[in-house]
């Protein structure tokens, strides 16, 4: 019974670690993007938006047909 707990909890903990790490990952993408086209072009634009039907990750575009 003591083992299945020692395993439960390094499971658990390595689970919560990698998530961190994939948050931290995307956060710190999502920022350097506001900062670049601030910076860059002079634009205030969010790393991810939905206007109009259409939902925009970085440049990349998707339009949703409702």
């Amino acid at each position: 019974m003591k083992r299945n707990t020692k395993i439960f909890w390094r499971s658990f903990f390595m689970a919560i670690l990698i998530v961190m790490c994939l948050y931290i990952i995307v956060a710190g993408i999502t920022e350097s993007y506001k900062q670049m086209r601030k910076i860059g072009f002079g634009e205030y634009k969010n790393a991810v938006e939905y206007s109009n039907g259409v939902l925009r990750i970085l440049d990349f575009k998707i339009e949703i047909k409702d």
